[in-house]
């Protein structure tokens, strides 16, 4: 069993058994035995561009947060009742860096547990490769952000320029000719 802290610094235990699967069912309508190792008839044919929908569930689980947190206050959902925890109350107290770290050690969970259960062996594989997906995607990321933030300081100091070049050209027409800075303004006021 792996556990999670919220932002309210309240740790949760994600502890994957037939119990939390069935709780998965009923609560978030997903059926993790069955659908965690796609027919190929459902497969998209492009991942890539297919909507999220689209996707197998833990392809979607691993990148649908709203989806996620349905299915983590599942798992938690005894002990969120033990503490007086809606699931809008449960929601509430996860942030991008707590959901994240949740799905780590739902991940890390729901592969024991198949790795233990007979005929697993394909779920691990897909729960291994939606794993690699979000790595990638975070390391993809990584690499992305540093030239991301370099384009915006350019493009927010080209507007900048931009904008000062437009407030000079302003004022400068908005001076009578061999009038000085103000003189309009003392023009009106006579």
């Amino acid at each position: 069993m792996g556990s999670f802290t919220d932002k309210n610094n309240k740790q949760w235990v994600i502890d994957i058994t037939y119990g939390s699967l069935k709780r998965i069912k009923l609560l978030a309508g997903i059926d993790i035995l069955r659908d965690i190792v796609p027919q190929e008839a459902n497969l998209p044919e492009d991942p890539m561009t297919a909507d999220i929908d689209e996707l197998p569930i833990i392809s979607r689980l691993g990148f649908d947060d709203e989806l996620f947190v349905n299915v983590l206050f599942a798992v938690c959902e005894r002990q969120a009742t033990e503490r007086g925890v809606s699931d809008v109350d449960f929601g509430e107290s996860l942030r991008s860096e707590h959901c994240n770290a949740a799905r780590e050690v739902f991940s890390d969970e729901l592969k024991d547990f198949f790795q233990k259960k007979p005929g697993g062996k394909p779920a691990v594989m897909m729960i291994d490769q939606m794993r690699e997906a979000i790595d990638k995607f975070r390391q993809a990321e990584t690499r992305v952000e540093p030239a991301m933030r370099q384009q915006m300081v350019r493009i927010a100091e080209e507007t900048d320029r931009k904008i000062n070049e437009e407030i000079e050209k302003m004022r400068q027409e908005s001076i009578p000719p061999g009038g000085t800075p103000g003189s309009l303004l003392q023009a009106e006021s006579a």
